[in-house]
């Protein structure tokens, strides 16, 4: 009889390859969140040099499309051997004034003196952008608008932003207050971020400053900041705060302004888990979380999986070696009996 042993050793190295990959993917799909929000490549909305006239000139881009959420960068250069008093404003889909750059631009040996503005939004709709130049001379003027990422998408790391539990972006004007409802889990650490995504023009008065405090389900209020300079937009901030009960916690925000209005963004990442809490959540009661209560196992799905699967191999393993062996005892004991 003719004995094809390769053939079953294919079989079984094709099973094991198969758990090999199932067991490596597995973790990929687990860690999935629905927060997880990947970064965008930018996207060009303006790209061109435009003309100014001396001695003032005003340029207007209505009707922008902007997306809420989304950071905005303007990049402005003098191309022509000038200098200019440059000031740019933005108004929102409810024509709120933002003046979010006022500054001197020159052309240099050197080269061209580009400046960067950021501006990220709170709401969909359509924008208008003004370049108003004053100069003694006419001279052209590079403009480029870009869509970027998320806003704080560039200051939180992709794992911290995958463990995202709330996200907003919100127009504040002076003294404004706002609360949010938010579900936390008992013994939990969550980290707070805060960052301003809309800029301040030089001639104003830049200094904005953050009230805020948290209350818990048992209406406990916790004072986090009170009168405390926000930084600036090239930055963020943020605590570090954990829970002793699980439920509906209060995040409370005012905004002290000099100037109409700024945007801020905030997010909340749900961090690690503190303790291992108890069951009759007995205040005060030692847990050691590195054991597990008597006669108790808990094991992770994904891993009973794979478990399933590596054992499913070995047993088919073993079978087709049996079926082998008893195929070769087989051809034997006929070879005898000729």
């Amino acid at each position: 009889m003719d004995i094809k042993p390769k053939k079953y050793v294919f079989i079984g190295f094709f099973i094991l390859t198969l758990t090999f990959m199932i067991t490596f993917r597995l973790p990929i799909i687990a860690n999935k969140h629905e927060y997880e929000r990947p970064c965008s490549s930018a996207i060009t909305i303006v790209d061109k040099v435009y003309t100014f006239l001396a001695p003032e000139d005003t340029l207007s881009f209505t009707d922008m499309a902007l997306k809420k959420d989304y950071m905005y960068y303007i990049y402005v250069e003098v191309v022509t051997p000038h200098n200019c008093d440059l000031n740019i404003t933005i108004l929102d889909p409810q024509n709120r004034r933002y003046a979010i750059f006022s500054s001197n631009l020159a052309f240099t040996p050197e080269g061209y003196e580009r400046a960067e503005i950021p501006f990220g939004t709170a709401f969909n709709g359509n924008y208008t952008f003004q370049f108003h130049v004053l100069m003694n001379f006419n001279l052209n003027l590079y403009i480029r608008i870009e869509e970027g990422d998320y806003c704080l998408r560039d200051k939180i790391s992709t794992g911290e932003w995958s463990k995202m539990i709330f996200y907003r972006v919100t127009q504040f004007s002076n003294g404004m207050y706002i609360e949010h409802n938010i579900q936390f889990n008992s013994d939990t650490s969550y980290k707070f971020y805060f960052g301003r995504v809309s800029p301040i023009a030089t001639t104003e008065s830049n200094n904005v400053y953050i009230y805020s405090n948290i209350t818990d389900p048992n209406s406990i209020e916790f004072e986090i900041y009170f009168n405390y300079t926000l930084a600036s937009i090239s930055e963020i901030q943020g605590f570090s705060f954990g829970t002793s009960i699980g439920g509906i916690y209060t995040l409370q925000l005012q905004i002290t302004i000099d100037v109409e209005y700024i945007n801020l963004g905030y997010a909340i990442i749900e961090d690690y888990m503190i303790s291992e809490e108890d069951d009759n959540n007995q205040t005060g009661t030692p847990s050691n979380s590195t054991q597990y209560e008597s006669g108790i196992f808990s094991v992770p799905p994904e891993l009973l999986t794979i478990l399933t699967i590596i054992a499913i191999s070995i047993v088919s393993l073993i079978a087709v070696f049996v079926y082998q062996r008893n195929q070769k005892r087989s051809a034997a004991i006929n070879f005898a009996q000729y």
